[in-house]
């Protein structure tokens, strides 16, 4: 966590987005009956489920560095079950690469796919300083 938390976001939280195995990973660390941490004396605590004002369920890991928000998130399934993507808000940006457009008639163009309109929009999320955004793959 020291290297995720080397670029300390202005709201000083970060939003990690996990799968449904890296939350049950994180989830065996906790509590009295933890069985990843045997009797090593460390323990992980995570906060109950909260929602925030975007309508994200989360819970809430403390670690050393900083405060991670753990989203669960459906999307991470399959191959990418285990893993989480930890964001860091400030180093993300909207990217707009070419300015929306209605294009009429297309199917005399180049462009043909089938549907004679179309709202043409080449935009997405773009991301600076690449270190300070992460990426786990857990497993038990």
């Amino acid at each position: 966590m020291e290297k995720v938390f080397q670029y300390v976001p202005t709201a000083g939280v970060k939003r990690a987005f996990c799968g449904a195995g890296a939350m049950t990973y994180w989830n065996a660390l906790t509590g009295t009956g933890a069985t990843m941490s045997g009797t090593s004396g460390w323990t992980v605590n995570i906060g109950d489920m909260k929602r925030d004002t975007l309508g994200f369920n989360y819970r809430t890991l403390e670690t050393p560095h900083g405060v991670l928000q753990l989203i669960p998130t459906p999307a991470l399934r399959g191959n990418y079950n285990g893993y989480m993507l930890v964001v860091d808000e400030d180093n993300m940006f909207h990217a707009q690469y070419r300015s929306p457009m209605f294009q009429a008639n297309i199917k005399t163009e180049n462009a043909y796919d089938g549907v004679k309109d179309q709202y043409f929009s080449d935009e997405g999320i773009g991301v600076s300083l690449i270190d300070s955004h992460a990426i786990f793959k857990t497993s038990l």
